[in-house]
């Protein structure tokens, strides 16, 4: 009971004010005796049953109404206060990456401790990223781990590493500049660990995402799309070889949209159909995005119609940004081919085109050729895998080797697996000669002859040329006879 009439005494502080001044003045406590007569704690008792907790009861129903769905709301709010910490501590802490992990680097010791308390082994790839790192002091530190080297074949990453990633390195995230995690086995729900605990609007530092090779789909690629959003510095994101089907793909379509400051996008082997293809040529057609990269290779084209072809020539007539495009594996035939050259006849930006591994013959050589032979700014350009000079064909061959004789801005040409004779190959080889500015060439898995083979050594070996011609493949004789080798690890001039 001295419980309950405290509570009264409080609630009666909150009306009756002026009588806590009344002792202060004089005249002051005849207004409350004729307002509410008696003694106060008798007045306050009367008061208690009556009005005082009827309205406090009132809000009582209402706090349960509000307690029952309080998880719901701390899920939808949980998020809110979350950004607006990381805003706060990004913005007043001003220490380095060395200040706040000393030259010790508890950035690896942290990582190596959390390895060992879950019975893992450690990744090397990324103990030795994180060492560079610090021994560099360049204020930011990055993680290249790919599955597919040989040190962490046997131990690649997996969703449980990205609930590490996110315990140990979601302090440092802001120094985050590079993640590589390509080639792992990396699910959804690792995904949604690794963007709920490192990436966010907290990665101030970060530029490019790879996440080539792991086994994402729809709703990871989803979550990875709202993230990078809030990153604002990110610039590249490679998400190829990874089953996202046409959903996945229209996802990435609308964060493209969204997302202007990014520069390359890889979207090779994913499963999208032709809808992407479409939906993605018309944002490029607005002009909203600066994208300079696109990787498009390896589609689910359905139909033997050249509709996405068509849509994404128009796309490339327009655009002024678009530097590197990837129509590998695109079903693309000869006609096909002539309407994309058409549209690319107006295009003074593209520098690197790749058709491999399409369906293009010697009709489609001659369009090719019509398009090097023009005012062309293509750099390098990548025919290889196709039918260009089956069943002994040389007028493929002969309609590219009339073009180089008057270009002078292609700098590498492949041409491998396309079936070239060795009529064809000495064809080539004529027209190499009066150019220049090749720099180098891919012929190699070609049939080769005596002739073409004795042609070919005269190039490599002319010290007369102004610029040396590289090429994937030596010449050596021995005993009057020229032989073609293979040169493992050939890249080409840029």
């Amino acid at each position: 009971m001295e419980d309950g009439g405290a509570e009264p005494e409080q609630g009666g502080e909150v009306q009756p004010t002026p009588e806590g001044e009344a002792p202060a003045g004089g005249d002051a406590p005849a207004e409350p005796q004729a307002a509410d007569p008696g003694p106060p704690p008798e007045s306050q008792l009367s008061i208690d049953p009556v009005p005082a907790p009827d309205p406090e009861p009132v809000p009582a129903p209402v706090e349960p109404a509000q307690k029952t769905p309080s998880p719901e709301m701390e899920m939808t709010k949980s998020p809110s206060p979350d950004p607006v910490s990381e805003e706060e501590e990004i913005i007043t802490d001003s220490r380095t990456l060395r200040d706040m992990f000393g030259t010790q680097n508890a950035l690896l010791q942290a990582y190596v401790t959390a390895k060992h308390a879950s019975r893992g082994k450690v990744n090397h790839l990324v103990e030795r990223c994180l060492t560079q790192s610090m021994e560099a002091e360049t204020n930011t530190f990055y993680i290249r781990a790919p599955g597919k080297h040989p040190l962490v074949f046997q131990n690649r990453l997996a969703d449980d590493d990205m609930r590490i990633f996110s315990e140990c390195f979601s302090m440092a995230a802001h120094f985050l500049q590079f993640l590589d995690l390509s080639y792992n086995l990396i699910t959804d729900n690792g995904i949604d660990i690794l963007c709920d605990g490192l990436i966010g609007r907290k990665s101030l530092s970060l530029q490019s995402v790879v996440l080539r090779g792991n086994d994402i789909g729809p709703r990871g690629c989803d979550k990875i799309c709202q993230t990078l959003r809030k990153v604002p510095s990110i610039l590249g994101l490679d998400i190829s070889q990874n089953a996202l089907s046409r959903v996945g793909g229209l996802m990435l379509v609308e964060f493209l949209q969204g997302s202007e400051q990014l520069l390359e996008l890889q979207l090779a082997d994913t499963e999208i159909d032709i809808d992407v293809l479409v939906a993605m040529s018309a944002v490029l057609l607005t002009g909203c995005s600066r994208l300079k990269v696109l990787n498009l290779e390896n589609p689910r084209i359905q139909t033997l119609q050249e509709d996405h072809t068509v849509h994404l020539g128009r796309m490339l007539r327009v655009d002024t940004n678009l530097s590197d495009i990837y129509l590998g594996k695109f079903r693309m035939r000869d006609d096909g081919v002539r309407q994309l050259v058409s549209f690319l006849l107006e295009n003074k930006t593209l520098r690197f085109l790749d058709l491999r591994c399409n369906e293009l013959g010697a009709e489609g050589a001659f369009h090719l050729g019509n398009l090097l032979r023009s005012d062309c700014q293509l750099v390098q350009l990548n025919v290889s895998g196709n039918r260009m000079g089956e069943k002994g064909n040389t007028a493929g061959a002969r309609a590219i080797a009339e073009a180089l004789t008057s270009n002078r801005m292609l700098k590498h040409l492949d041409l491998n697996n396309n079936g070239l004779c060795g009529e064809a190959l000495q064809l080539l080889g004529t027209a190499i000669e009066q150019n220049s500015t090749l720099q180098s060439i891919a012929l190699f898995n070609s049939y080769w002859d005596q002739l073409s083979s004795y042609k070919f050594h005269q190039i490599l070996n002319d010290r007369a040329r102004i610029l040396p011609l590289r090429a994937d493949f030596v010449t050596s004789e021995v005993e009057l006879r020229i032989d073609i080798c293979q040169v493992e690890d050939f890249e080409p001039a840029r």
